[in-house]
């Protein structure tokens, strides 16, 4: 932060959570209701053709629905890596550039669909695995959750167990 007499640097900007939480809810209620509206059409009213249907269905792949959670997982992994740059005495760093890697590597599998390709070639699910390797990121990153003020420390823990209860 700068003083009030220095010049603000262009690169310096306000975050605000609760209206980023909330436009990002609003795009959220928007993919789900043109879901609804357009599984409406279809049903009741017109036969609509399989790729409108499609790219407005969240569960599919190929839609607005893959593409916005993309987005946000790549948005979160540079924020990520931003944070990391800037923790210059902070012990954590390197967990802080972990999180950046795996919120990019997320990123990249939900694009490319690598977890559904995974599945092609092995007899198991792919949870198996990734049940393993919550552990193993539980046991890495415990101390580190541990070291966060509050209210942060409960805002991850939250949001780890909300995104997890939606991968399985």
């Amino acid at each position: 932060m700068s003083d009030d007499n220095e010049e603000k640097s262009p690169w310096e900007f306000v975050v605000s959570p609760v209206k980023i939480t909330r436009f990002l809810g609003w795009v959220v209620f928007a993919l789900i209701l043109a879901h609804i509206l357009v599984q409406a059409y279809h049903f009741h009213i017109n036969e609509l053709p399989w790729l409108l249907r499609e790219i407005f269905d969240p569960d599919e792949e190929p839609s607005f629905a893959t593409w916005f959670s993309t987005l946000i997982l790549f948005v979160s992994s540079v924020l990520l890596f931003l944070i990391a740059s800037n923790k210059e005495k902070w012990n954590y760093k390197k967990h802080w550039y972990g999180l950046g890697a795996g919120f990019a590597f997320m990123s990249l599998d939900e694009v490319a669909g690598m977890h559904e390709t995974f599945n092609t070639f092995t007899d198991f699910a792919w949870t198996i695995p990734a049940a393993v390797g919550v552990v193993v990121l539980i046991a890495v990153y415990f101390k580190f959750l541990v070291a966060l003020p509050q209210p942060m420390k409960s805002q991850f823990i939250i949001a780890g167990l909300i995104f997890l209860s939606g991968a399985l």
